[in-house]
């Protein structure tokens, strides 16, 4: 899809989908939106400082612009190595935090949010002191 129409309605349903898997009432799919949201979103914007220092990034209104024209759209190497740079970093980020299996000392507030501690009592009295500490 080289269109503009294209663009918006990729992002309209992922955005509908993220949403959805937000919204989710058993919690199943919290960790997931978690974990990869903010690898997605902090690749993205890891990725985009580089290119405002060294360019090669077409901004999103410029390719508006470049699908409207009805020009073949034509990126340029740099596109491909920020979009390189862009995954690796998602995929290295995601498995950072997957690794650490959620750390639950730096985020108590979310696991009691999605549900609490899956192991025992013991995590219930560390999630507590843990919250009450940082009031």
């Amino acid at each position: 899809m080289e269109s503009a129409l294209g663009l918006i309605i990729t992002t309209v349903v992922f955005a509908i989908v993220g949403g959805a898997l937000t919204l989710d009432k058993e919690k199943r799919f919290g960790h997931y939106v978690v974990i990869f949201g903010t690898s997605l979103i902090g690749s993205y914007l890891f990725m985009r400082g580089w290119t405002v220092l060294f360019k090669g990034w077409p901004t999103e209104s410029e390719l508006i612009v470049m699908f409207n024209s009805g020009e073949p759209v034509d990126l340029g190497k740099s596109f491909f190595i920020y979009f390189g740079v862009f995954f690796l970093t998602f995929v290295f980020t995601s498995f950072w935090q997957w690794g650490k299996d959620f750390d639950k000392d730096h985020h108590p507030e979310i696991e009691i949010e999605l549900g609490g501690p899956k192991n025992d009592d013991d995590d219930y009295a560390r999630l507590n002191e843990s919250q009450e500490q940082q009031v």
